[in-house]
């Protein structure tokens, strides 16, 4: 009771305070000392519930800078469910004064630039970006906790509430021990470390768990769900190619799509609508043709990349427009070479099968378009 009416006393003096405009505040319960835009933390574990009146109160007389610091210190609070005396603090909360922090430093560098200031909202960033992968770890494991009934998941999640961690230990003692790989994805690229054994592992992780999960849907919905994977992640990474190497996702994702015979567009289709150029991809499918890789021979389907080729330069002719203007009659050029090199291949092919038939057919009429100019 007396806590209540000490705080209550407090609280009093901070909106009279506010109320008469003034610079200096100085609160007895005092975790907060500020003269001005100077202010020192006397006691870290202070009330929640002051500290978030002080960050509102200074975010009102546009003093940005220290309200940001205010909304950074919340958000690293230690907390347990067990703690009676301050509200547990969950992380959802946490990510969310974050990204208030980041708000209102952005302000204050707009108001007052100065190095200190803009070297804060970077710091603040970062932390809001790891934060917002600890989420991503809290939530996936949550999914996992609720379909296994694991009760260490469970405990996890409630660990995950208790403070903001770093990237090392969210990584070791989390995403790599329970298995997440669309987290360690997300940590490895935050941290920006590479390496390119690790990230084409994680891919391929990402790619089976998504497989395993709509196994009992029609081949039509396996593929709308895996295209719909792609493009979710691929506008996350697709800007960085070391942590979205489209030659190897090329090169697996049709081999699943070979196997369970989807249907044989959707692969390059998919990585154009996440701005890979035609060029790019028929660079990597043509080295595809090239390698010779005895995989496509063991699916049944030996001439799979040449049906894919096929395709891919039919979707040019049909629309020039997927290349720039200055750049449609040199791959123009190219397409044809390629062409020749494709047909010389299924010329020396039996003529007893009709997929090569069908293939070499379509390829000379593709010739012939792309001679008269599209």
């Amino acid at each position: 009771t007396d806590n209540r009416t000490n705080l209550s006393v407090c609280l009093s003096v901070c909106l009279s305070a506010c109320l008469h405009g003034c610079l200096s505040i100085f609160l007895c319960f005092g975790f907060l000392l500020c003269f001005g835009s100077t202010f020192v933390f006397l006691q870290p574990n202070g009330s929640i519930v002051m500290m978030d009146l002080l960050w509102k109160y200074y975010e009102k007389v546009k003093n940005f800078g220290a309200a940001a610091r205010i909304l950074s210190k919340l958000s690293e609070r230690e907390s347990q469910p067990s703690d009676r005396e301050q509200p547990e603090l969950k992380l959802q909360q946490r990510v969310e004064y974050l990204s208030r922090a980041v708000m209102s430093a952005k302000s204050a560098t707009v108001r007052t630039v100065t190095g200190a200031e803009g070297e804060f909202l970077h710091e603040l960033e970062e932390k809001l970006e790891v934060a917002r992968i600890q989420l991503q770890v809290q939530q996936a494991l949550e999914q996992k906790a609720a379909m296994s009934g694991s009760e260490d998941m469970a405990l996890a999640v409630q660990f995950l509430n208790s403070e903001l961690m770093d990237v090392s230990r969210l990584y070791g003692d989390y995403a790599d021990k329970f298995d997440l790989s669309e987290c360690k994805l997300a940590i490895v690229h935050c941290a920006g470390h590479y390496d390119p054994t690790l990230v084409q592992s994680l891919w391929t992780d990402i790619i089976t768990e998504e497989l395993n999960q709509s196994q009992h849907c029609d081949p039509a919905s396996r593929m709308e769900a895996m295209q719909s994977k792609l493009l979710a992640f691929g506008h996350t990474y697709s800007r960085s190619e070391r942590f979205f190497p489209i030659p190897f996702l090329v090169k697996h994702l049709e081999q699943h799509s070979c196997r369970l015979e989807w249907e044989p567009s959707w692969v390059f289709s998919t990585f154009l609508k996440l701005g890979a150029s035609l060029v790019q991809l028929h660079t990597i499918y043509d080295r595809l043709f090239k390698s010779k890789d005895p995989c496509w021979q063991s699916y049944g389907k030996p001439h799979h990349v040449l049906t894919v080729l096929h395709l891919l330069l039919s979707s040019f002719a049909s629309k020039p427009s997927l290349l720039p203007a200055f750049q449609r009659q040199p791959f123009v050029a190219l397409a044809l070479d390629a062409i020749a090199t494709y047909l010389v291949e299924l010329e020396s092919l039996p003529r007893s099968d009709r997929r090569v038939q069908q293939t070499l057919g379509d390829f000379k009429a593709l010739q012939r378009r792309l001679q008269r100019g599209l």
